[in-house]
């Protein structure tokens, strides 16, 4: 598969000439879904989130939406927000036929992992909710493996690095 990167480090003004000869991977009328936890979904509508009046929610899936109207209008690239807030890598398996397979993807970014470090720590007592990390590796490798191919391309996130506490336990195993 094909793998896209939105922004860039380098901050500079780019000319028009500049901009249009970007290759944009996502071809036209394509379809992508954004899946994940309360990072991605941030206020999405129900059952998907895609439309007018904030459906899409109000999480980074919003900016790369309008990003891709903004810069690529004539694409008509539909953007579709499939995060649901408190999720691990086991809910999402557990959804991934409905939310992922069944709408037929072109592309697909995937962002988990938060909930799966966090559960560890913030429900020390309930080891039933902790997700090892050879069970989250696992499990988001079986989702990749049986989806990639159906896809024109695919975006892994890395759950991201909350603050540069090395000291604290949960931030370490981030």
């Amino acid at each position: 598969g094909k793998a896209v990167i939105f922004g860039s480090a380098q901050r500079r003004k780019t000319s028009l000439m500049e901009r249009k000869s970007r290759i944009m991977l996502i071809e036209s009328n394509s379809k992508l879904i954004m899946i994940g936890d309360s990072v991605t979904d941030f206020e999405r509508s129900r059952p998907r989130g895609e439309g007018l009046f904030g459906g899409i929610g109000k999480s980074y899936v919003s900016l790369v939406d309008a990003l891709l109207n903004v810069t690529y209008p004539q694409s008509r690239i539909r953007v579709i927000n499939m995060g649901t807030s408190g999720d691990n890598i086991r809910n999402l398996k557990a959804r991934w036929q409905t939310d992922v397979l069944d709408l037929k993807p072109d592309w697909l970014s995937i962002l988990i992992g938060i909930n799966d470090v966090w559960r560890q720590f913030d429900t020390p007592l309930i080891p039933e909710n902790h997700v090892p990390l050879e069970e989250y590796r696992q499990t988001l490798d079986e989702l990749v493996s049986i989806t990639q191919p159906k896809l024109k391309g695919l975006v892994l996130m890395a759950p991201y690095f909350m603050e540069p506490n090395r000291s604290d336990p949960m931030r370490e195993m981030m």
